[in-house]
């Protein structure tokens, strides 16, 4: 059975691994001030420094959804233009927060943004001199950047510095992502260990129970099956794998429901040519297609949503078509 799911797992990833991260895909509202995949070096240096205060704060007790993320530095960007990169100084940044009408969206440590942001400024500008490419460049591993980084910004250490590693995967692995630091391999990157990718390496019989404290050994052992797989890309699996987490939510952590997930995904594959990502709310179920921008519905079961989000696919492509 592993060997089939395996091959499934790598079909799935195959399919799943060129959807652009929410924070940078041009796509998605709010637009960007800056050009992610630009060529320019200034730009480029930007981009770094840009996005590293946007994972800084991609956490969901601090910003809630990760799409606030997005919109809460784009109003910071449009309100201190270039001087959002020289801000050291928690209180300048705390008065516009609160002045944001997503304000009441965010998580419940939404306090700790202006600390956070300020954090990250002054490593950038005092630690890195400005230029984060630079200071990459010094650096022989991926580990070692995520290892600063976790000591001088605030809430980016921890036993398994995710949202250190989510920034790395972002600067390192090429296209969709942006590959700023070229210096560094993918191949040297770390799976960024959330609870929905826990549930599919609870199923793979990786780690034993998806509420356990999570410690360095978890991403190394996680990491390590995906080098199985993807030798010179184990991070590929991280957003797929996300995906399939996220359907296993309440469900029963085996095997077999790994692949049924996955057998599920590639008949709804086979009828949309598209993946989605299915969330149990509150009160029933939403879907969305992340290769297609709002592309979103909502449904009281699973199957409910399921039929709604074929639906709802066909009308998307319909009206691209029409444009």
């Amino acid at each position: 059975m592993l060997e089939k799911i395996i091959s499934l797992l790598k079909d799935f990833v195959e399919r799943n691994s060129n959807i652009k991260d929410i924070q940078f895909d041009p796509r998605v509202p709010p637009k960007l001030l800056i050009d992610p995949y630009s060529k320019d070096y200034e730009e480029k240096r930007k981009v770094a420094h840009y996005f590293l205060l946007v994972a800084s704060i991609d956490e969901g007790n601090v910003i809630g959804r990760a799409e606030n993320a997005r919109r809460l530095m784009v109003y910071l960007h449009q309100k201190f233009k270039e001087k959002l990169f020289e801000i050291d100084s928690p209180s300048q940044f705390e008065k516009a927060i609160l002045e944001c009408k997503i304000y009441d969206e965010l998580g419940p440590l939404r306090f700790k943004i202006p600390y956070i942001l300020a954090s990250v400024n002054k490593f950038v500008l005092n630690i890195a001199k400005n230029d984060l490419i630079k200071y990459s460049q010094r650096l022989d591993k991926p580990r070692n950047m995520v290892k600063n980084i976790g000591k001088f910004i605030v809430r980016m250490g921890g036993p398994i510095q995710k949202k250190a590693w989510i920034y790395m995967r972002w600067m390192v692995r090429p296209y969709p992502d942006l590959r700023i630091f070229n210096n560094f391999s993918p191949k040297d990157l770390l799976i960024p260990l959330t609870r929905d990718i826990l549930r599919v390496a609870v199923c793979l019989g990786l780690i034993e129970d998806v509420n356990i404290p999570l410690h360095w050994g978890h991403v190394e052992v996680v990491t390590n099956f995906a080098r199985t797989i993807f030798p010179n890309d184990p991070v590929k699996v991280d957003f797929p794998f996300f995906l399939i987490g996220r359907w296993l939510r309440g469900k029963k952590l085996n095997s077999q429901n790994l692949e049924r997930t996955l057998t599920l995904f590639d008949e709804i594959y086979k009828k949309t040519g598209y993946s989605i990502l299915v969330t149990k709310e509150k009160t029933g179920y939403s879907a969305e297609c992340p290769a297609l921008p709002g592309c979103i519905t909502q449904g009281e079961s699973e199957e409910e949503v399921l039929k709604h989000m074929e639906e709802a696919i066909a009308a998307y492509l319909e009206a691209e078509e029409n444009l």
